[in-house]
Protein backbone atom coordinates (compact mmCIF):
# COMPACT_ATOMS: atom_id res chain seq x y z
CA UNK A 1 0.00 0.00 0.00
CA UNK A 2 0.99 3.40 -0.68
CA UNK A 3 1.55 6.09 1.85
CA UNK A 4 3.33 8.31 4.00
CA UNK A 5 5.88 7.24 6.50
CA UNK A 6 5.31 8.30 10.34
CA UNK A 7 7.71 8.60 13.09
CA UNK A 8 11.37 10.01 12.56
CA UNK A 9 12.04 9.66 9.12
CA UNK A 10 9.08 11.93 8.77
CA UNK A 11 10.68 14.41 10.73
CA UNK A 12 13.83 14.58 9.49
CA UNK A 13 12.37 15.52 6.07
CA UNK A 14 10.07 17.73 7.57
CA UNK A 15 13.77 19.81 8.71
CA UNK A 16 15.10 18.94 5.42
CA UNK A 17 12.76 18.08 2.61
CA UNK A 18 15.07 17.13 0.52
CA UNK A 19 18.49 14.70 -0.29
CA UNK A 20 21.82 15.42 -0.97
CA UNK A 21 23.17 19.01 -0.80
CA UNK A 22 21.11 21.90 0.25
CA UNK A 23 18.86 23.14 -3.24
CA UNK A 24 19.64 26.55 -2.03
CA UNK A 25 23.47 25.91 -2.96
CA UNK A 26 23.07 22.85 -5.02
CA UNK A 27 24.14 23.96 -9.08
CA UNK A 28 22.29 20.49 -10.06
CA UNK A 29 18.72 19.76 -9.50
CA UNK A 30 16.98 16.14 -10.28
CA UNK A 31 13.44 16.33 -9.97
CA UNK A 32 11.48 13.01 -8.87
CA UNK A 33 8.18 12.16 -7.57
CA UNK A 34 9.08 11.06 -4.19
CA UNK A 35 11.62 9.94 -1.71
CA UNK A 36 10.13 6.23 -1.51
CA UNK A 37 11.66 3.75 1.07
CA UNK A 38 11.53 0.22 2.25
CA UNK A 39 8.95 -0.94 4.61
CA UNK A 40 9.99 -1.12 8.25
CA UNK A 41 12.95 1.26 7.34
CA UNK A 42 12.66 2.75 10.40
CA UNK A 43 12.55 -0.08 12.74
CA UNK A 44 16.08 -1.57 11.30
CA UNK A 45 19.56 -0.68 12.35
CA UNK A 46 19.96 0.50 8.91
CA UNK A 47 17.97 3.20 9.35
CA UNK A 48 20.89 4.84 11.32
CA UNK A 49 22.80 5.14 8.21
CA UNK A 50 20.01 6.46 6.37
CA UNK A 51 19.90 9.37 9.36
CA UNK A 52 23.33 9.79 9.15
CA UNK A 53 22.98 10.49 5.20
CA UNK A 54 19.91 12.79 5.88
CA UNK A 55 22.11 14.52 8.42
CA UNK A 56 24.53 15.51 5.98
CA UNK A 57 24.05 14.33 2.17
CA UNK A 58 27.70 15.68 1.00
CA UNK A 59 30.00 14.35 3.48
CA UNK A 60 27.98 11.20 3.37
CA UNK A 61 28.87 10.46 -0.31
CA UNK A 62 32.52 12.05 -0.05
CA UNK A 63 33.05 9.49 3.21
CA UNK A 64 31.32 6.59 1.55
CA UNK A 65 32.12 6.79 -1.96
CA UNK A 66 28.73 6.33 -3.13
CA UNK A 67 25.53 8.96 -3.03
CA UNK A 68 22.72 7.17 -1.23
CA UNK A 69 22.55 4.46 1.53
CA UNK A 70 20.94 2.10 -0.54
CA UNK A 71 23.76 1.15 -2.24
CA UNK A 72 26.46 0.52 0.39
CA UNK A 73 28.19 -2.68 0.81
CA UNK A 74 25.64 -3.32 4.21
CA UNK A 75 22.24 -2.30 2.92
CA UNK A 76 20.46 -5.06 4.29
CA UNK A 77 19.55 -8.19 2.33
CA UNK A 78 15.83 -8.90 3.73
CA UNK A 79 14.99 -5.07 1.89
CA UNK A 80 13.74 -5.54 -1.70
CA UNK A 81 15.90 -4.76 -4.36
CA UNK A 82 13.64 -3.56 -6.89
CA UNK A 83 11.61 -0.93 -4.98
CA UNK A 84 11.95 1.36 -2.09
CA UNK A 85 13.79 3.85 -3.89
CA UNK A 86 16.95 1.77 -4.65
CA UNK A 87 16.58 1.25 -8.52
CA UNK A 88 16.22 4.63 -8.66
CA UNK A 89 19.43 5.31 -7.14
CA UNK A 90 21.13 2.70 -8.60
CA UNK A 91 20.57 3.97 -11.94
CA UNK A 92 21.76 7.23 -11.10
CA UNK A 93 25.01 5.65 -10.64
CA UNK A 94 24.73 5.20 -14.66
CA UNK A 95 25.52 8.77 -14.95
CA UNK A 96 29.16 7.91 -13.98
CA UNK A 97 29.53 10.84 -10.77
CA UNK A 98 31.97 10.45 -8.16
CA UNK A 99 32.22 11.92 -4.73
CA UNK A 100 33.45 15.56 -6.46
CA UNK A 101 30.25 16.07 -7.49
CA UNK A 102 28.94 15.50 -4.05
CA UNK A 103 28.93 19.37 -3.42
CA UNK A 104 26.97 20.60 -6.77
CA UNK A 105 23.97 17.73 -6.34
CA UNK A 106 20.52 17.81 -4.77
CA UNK A 107 17.47 15.53 -5.26
CA UNK A 108 14.02 17.22 -4.56
CA UNK A 109 10.83 15.77 -5.09
CA UNK A 110 7.47 16.86 -5.37
CA UNK A 111 6.35 15.23 -2.40
CA UNK A 112 7.55 16.94 0.92
CA UNK A 113 7.44 13.58 3.04
CA UNK A 114 8.98 10.37 2.46
CA UNK A 115 7.12 7.37 1.57
CA UNK A 116 6.24 3.78 0.95
CA UNK A 117 4.65 1.43 -1.86
CA UNK A 118 4.98 1.99 -5.26
CA UNK A 119 3.97 5.92 -6.33
CA UNK A 120 2.56 3.80 -9.69
CA UNK A 121 -0.13 2.04 -8.22
CA UNK A 122 -2.61 4.93 -7.62
CA UNK A 123 -4.22 7.38 -9.52
CA UNK A 124 -2.49 10.15 -10.89
CA UNK A 125 -5.31 12.44 -9.30
CA UNK A 126 -4.32 10.92 -6.30
CA UNK A 127 -1.25 11.67 -6.02
CA UNK A 128 -1.65 15.16 -7.40
CA UNK A 129 -4.09 15.70 -4.70
CA UNK A 130 -1.66 15.06 -1.50
CA UNK A 131 0.88 17.55 -2.97
CA UNK A 132 0.99 20.81 -0.93
CA UNK A 133 1.11 24.27 -2.09
CA UNK A 134 3.43 25.64 -0.10
CA UNK A 135 5.78 22.90 -1.17
CA UNK A 136 5.59 23.03 -4.56
CA UNK A 137 6.33 26.81 -3.90
CA UNK A 138 9.53 25.70 -2.73
CA UNK A 139 10.47 23.80 -5.33
CA UNK A 140 9.48 26.97 -7.90
CA UNK A 141 12.05 28.84 -5.43
CA UNK A 142 15.18 26.15 -5.63
CA UNK A 143 14.60 25.78 -9.65
CA UNK A 144 13.77 29.13 -10.81
CA UNK A 145 15.24 31.89 -8.11
CA UNK A 146 18.02 30.62 -6.31
CA UNK A 147 20.97 31.33 -8.26
CA UNK A 148 22.99 29.38 -11.10
CA UNK A 149 21.02 25.55 -11.80
CA UNK A 150 20.87 22.83 -14.35
CA UNK A 151 17.70 21.12 -13.76
CA UNK A 152 16.89 17.37 -15.10
CA UNK A 153 12.82 17.29 -15.05
CA UNK A 154 11.34 14.23 -16.48
CA UNK A 155 8.22 14.52 -18.61
CA UNK A 156 6.01 12.95 -16.10
CA UNK A 157 6.57 15.45 -13.42
CA UNK A 158 6.59 18.54 -14.96
CA UNK A 159 2.61 17.40 -16.49
CA UNK A 160 2.19 16.80 -13.19
CA UNK A 161 3.35 20.68 -12.62
CA UNK A 162 0.91 21.68 -14.83
CA UNK A 163 -2.16 19.56 -13.52
CA UNK A 164 -1.08 21.03 -10.14
CA UNK A 165 -1.00 24.35 -10.84
CA UNK A 166 -4.02 24.17 -13.48
CA UNK A 167 -4.62 27.71 -14.56
CA UNK A 168 -2.08 29.83 -11.81
CA UNK A 169 0.46 30.47 -14.31
CA UNK A 170 2.45 32.29 -11.69
CA UNK A 171 3.37 28.94 -10.18
CA UNK A 172 6.25 27.47 -12.18
CA UNK A 173 6.59 30.73 -14.93
CA UNK A 174 9.57 28.78 -16.34
CA UNK A 175 6.65 25.98 -17.96
CA UNK A 176 5.33 28.74 -19.70
CA UNK A 177 8.60 29.36 -21.90
CA UNK A 178 7.62 28.49 -25.60
CA UNK A 179 10.13 28.86 -28.07
CA UNK A 180 9.28 29.57 -31.90
CA UNK A 181 11.49 26.62 -32.77
CA UNK A 182 12.30 23.85 -30.20
CA UNK A 183 16.00 23.35 -28.88
CA UNK A 184 17.93 20.92 -27.40
CA UNK A 185 21.30 21.03 -25.05
CA UNK A 186 23.26 17.50 -26.33
CA UNK A 187 19.76 16.46 -27.71
CA UNK A 188 18.07 17.08 -24.53
CA UNK A 189 14.92 18.80 -24.88
CA UNK A 190 14.78 22.19 -22.85
CA UNK A 191 11.76 23.20 -20.93
CA UNK A 192 13.61 26.10 -20.44
CA UNK A 193 16.70 28.19 -20.56
CA UNK A 194 17.07 31.95 -19.61
CA UNK A 195 19.87 33.71 -17.75
CA UNK A 196 21.57 31.07 -15.31
CA UNK A 197 18.85 28.57 -15.18
CA UNK A 198 18.59 25.52 -17.68
CA UNK A 199 15.72 23.15 -17.37
CA UNK A 200 16.07 19.80 -19.48
CA UNK A 201 13.70 17.42 -20.00
CA UNK A 202 14.65 13.55 -19.21
CA UNK A 203 12.92 10.53 -17.84
CA UNK A 204 12.60 9.30 -14.62
CA UNK A 205 15.63 7.05 -12.92
CA UNK A 206 13.28 4.48 -11.79
CA UNK A 207 12.86 3.36 -15.69
CA UNK A 208 15.42 1.48 -17.59
CA UNK A 209 15.13 4.05 -20.59
CA UNK A 210 17.46 6.48 -18.42
CA UNK A 211 20.59 4.61 -19.48
CA UNK A 212 19.78 5.51 -23.32
CA UNK A 213 20.66 9.11 -22.39
CA UNK A 214 22.86 8.71 -19.92
CA UNK A 215 25.96 9.93 -21.76
CA UNK A 216 24.12 12.93 -22.72
CA UNK A 217 23.46 14.54 -19.29
CA UNK A 218 26.79 13.46 -17.53
CA UNK A 219 28.54 15.83 -21.02
CA UNK A 220 25.51 18.57 -19.87
CA UNK A 221 26.41 18.47 -16.21
CA UNK A 222 30.17 18.26 -16.85
CA UNK A 223 29.72 21.47 -19.45
CA UNK A 224 27.68 23.14 -16.94
CA UNK A 225 29.90 23.20 -13.83
CA UNK A 226 32.81 24.08 -15.79
CA UNK A 227 31.37 27.81 -15.99
CA UNK A 228 31.16 26.56 -19.69
CA UNK A 229 28.80 27.64 -22.15
CA UNK A 230 25.79 24.84 -22.74
CA UNK A 231 25.24 24.89 -26.43
CA UNK A 232 21.25 25.01 -27.15
CA UNK A 233 21.01 23.83 -30.66
CA UNK A 234 17.98 24.94 -32.41
CA UNK A 235 16.47 21.88 -33.79
CA UNK A 236 13.24 19.62 -33.38
CA UNK A 237 15.00 16.41 -33.78
CA UNK A 238 16.33 15.15 -30.10
CA UNK A 239 18.04 11.80 -29.36
CA UNK A 240 16.12 11.80 -26.07
CA UNK A 241 13.57 9.02 -25.74
CA UNK A 242 9.91 10.08 -24.42
CA UNK A 243 10.87 8.37 -20.99
CA UNK A 244 7.93 7.23 -19.04
CA UNK A 245 5.89 7.84 -22.09
CA UNK A 246 8.40 5.64 -24.31
CA UNK A 247 8.03 2.98 -21.58
CA UNK A 248 4.57 3.01 -22.20
CA UNK A 249 5.04 1.03 -25.83
CA UNK A 250 4.85 -2.66 -24.27
CA UNK A 251 5.75 -5.29 -25.49
CA UNK A 252 6.37 -7.20 -22.90
CA UNK A 253 2.81 -9.57 -22.53
CA UNK A 254 3.43 -10.27 -26.72
CA UNK A 255 6.98 -11.14 -25.50
CA UNK A 256 6.51 -13.25 -22.70
CA UNK A 257 2.87 -15.21 -24.91
CA UNK A 258 4.95 -15.78 -27.74
CA UNK A 259 7.99 -17.40 -26.06
CA UNK A 260 6.85 -19.12 -22.96
CA UNK A 261 8.29 -22.59 -22.89
CA UNK A 262 10.73 -22.13 -25.67
CA UNK A 263 14.46 -22.95 -25.49
CA UNK A 264 16.48 -19.80 -26.44
CA UNK A 265 20.41 -19.88 -26.52
CA UNK A 266 23.18 -17.34 -25.09
CA UNK A 267 25.66 -16.26 -28.25
CA UNK A 268 28.15 -18.97 -27.97
CA UNK A 269 25.36 -22.09 -27.74
CA UNK A 270 26.14 -23.36 -24.97
CA UNK A 271 24.15 -22.07 -22.41
CA UNK A 272 19.81 -22.10 -22.79
CA UNK A 273 17.52 -20.18 -21.42
CA UNK A 274 13.91 -20.56 -20.95
CA UNK A 275 10.58 -18.34 -19.95
CA UNK A 276 9.27 -20.88 -17.36
CA UNK A 277 6.76 -18.35 -16.26
CA UNK A 278 5.75 -14.79 -16.65
CA UNK A 279 3.19 -12.10 -14.26
CA UNK A 280 2.17 -9.23 -16.56
CA UNK A 281 0.73 -7.21 -12.90
CA UNK A 282 2.88 -4.58 -12.61
CA UNK A 283 5.59 -4.25 -12.27
CA UNK A 284 5.92 -7.30 -14.54
CA UNK A 285 8.13 -10.02 -14.38
CA UNK A 286 9.57 -13.04 -16.42
CA UNK A 287 10.95 -16.12 -14.39
CA UNK A 288 13.88 -17.47 -16.84
CA UNK A 289 15.27 -21.41 -16.15
CA UNK A 290 19.21 -21.30 -17.20
CA UNK A 291 21.15 -24.28 -18.38
CA UNK A 292 24.58 -24.55 -18.70
CA UNK A 293 27.24 -27.49 -19.16
CA UNK A 294 27.43 -27.85 -15.70
CA UNK A 295 23.95 -28.56 -15.37
CA UNK A 296 20.16 -26.48 -14.95
CA UNK A 297 20.68 -24.17 -12.33
CA UNK A 298 18.64 -24.62 -9.63
CA UNK A 299 17.30 -20.77 -8.91
CA UNK A 300 15.23 -18.92 -11.39
CA UNK A 301 16.38 -15.58 -13.38
CA UNK A 302 14.27 -12.71 -12.92
CA UNK A 303 13.96 -10.34 -16.22
CA UNK A 304 11.62 -7.57 -15.79
CA UNK A 305 9.00 -5.79 -17.73
CA UNK A 306 11.40 -2.43 -18.02
CA UNK A 307 14.56 -3.97 -19.38
CA UNK A 308 12.62 -6.78 -21.95
CA UNK A 309 11.20 -3.39 -23.37
CA UNK A 310 14.17 -1.32 -23.31
CA UNK A 311 15.88 -4.45 -25.02
CA UNK A 312 12.77 -4.66 -27.64
CA UNK A 313 13.11 -1.17 -28.59
CA UNK A 314 16.65 -1.23 -28.84
CA UNK A 315 16.39 -4.06 -31.48
CA UNK A 316 13.79 -1.84 -33.05
CA UNK A 317 16.20 0.77 -33.23
CA UNK A 318 18.62 -1.14 -35.56
CA UNK A 319 16.13 -2.94 -37.51
CA UNK A 320 17.82 -6.63 -36.25
CA UNK A 321 18.98 -8.45 -33.45
CA UNK A 322 21.51 -6.33 -31.69
CA UNK A 323 24.42 -8.08 -29.57
CA UNK A 324 25.41 -8.52 -26.00
CA UNK A 325 27.22 -5.66 -26.19
CA UNK A 326 25.01 -3.60 -28.25
CA UNK A 327 22.50 -4.88 -25.53
CA UNK A 328 24.50 -3.73 -22.75
CA UNK A 329 25.24 -0.36 -23.66
CA UNK A 330 21.26 0.33 -24.64
CA UNK A 331 21.13 -0.24 -20.72
CA UNK A 332 20.62 -3.69 -19.65
CA UNK A 333 22.44 -5.29 -16.92
CA UNK A 334 25.78 -6.58 -17.71
CA UNK A 335 24.62 -10.27 -15.83
CA UNK A 336 21.39 -9.87 -17.70
CA UNK A 337 22.45 -9.43 -21.46
CA UNK A 338 22.97 -12.99 -22.59
CA UNK A 339 19.86 -14.89 -21.23
CA UNK A 340 17.75 -11.82 -22.89
CA UNK A 341 19.97 -12.12 -26.15
CA UNK A 342 18.93 -15.83 -26.37
CA UNK A 343 15.07 -14.77 -25.60
CA UNK A 344 14.85 -11.80 -27.86
CA UNK A 345 15.89 -14.04 -30.56
CA UNK A 346 12.96 -16.34 -30.26
CA UNK A 347 10.65 -13.74 -30.16
CA UNK A 348 11.73 -11.76 -32.99
CA UNK A 349 12.36 -14.87 -35.42
CA UNK A 350 8.46 -15.02 -34.91
CA UNK A 351 7.43 -10.89 -34.55
CA UNK A 352 10.28 -10.05 -37.03
CA UNK A 353 11.23 -6.32 -37.17
CA UNK A 354 7.52 -4.33 -38.79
Amino acid sequence: MYDEIDGELRNVFMDKPYQGQDPEKAKVLFVGRDANYPENLCNHVFFERVKEYHQNGVTFWEKYKVHHPFLCNDFPDEFPKNKGGRPYHNNFTKLGLDSTYAKYISFIELRELPTRGVTANIPRSDFISKLKLSHMQLLDRWISQSGRKLIFLPKTIKEDMLKFRKGDTNLFQFLNFTPLVPRNASGLPVIYANNDVIVLETCSFAYWSIFGISSQMKIVIDLFLQGKQVSLMETEKTCTPKGEEKMATDEFPDFCKRIVGKTGWFPKGVTSVVLVNFQLDPPGVGRCRITRPAGVDPRLFLLHRDEVNLGIRACRDQGRLINTGELYRAGIRRWAVAPLYGLLKLYFDQAGFP
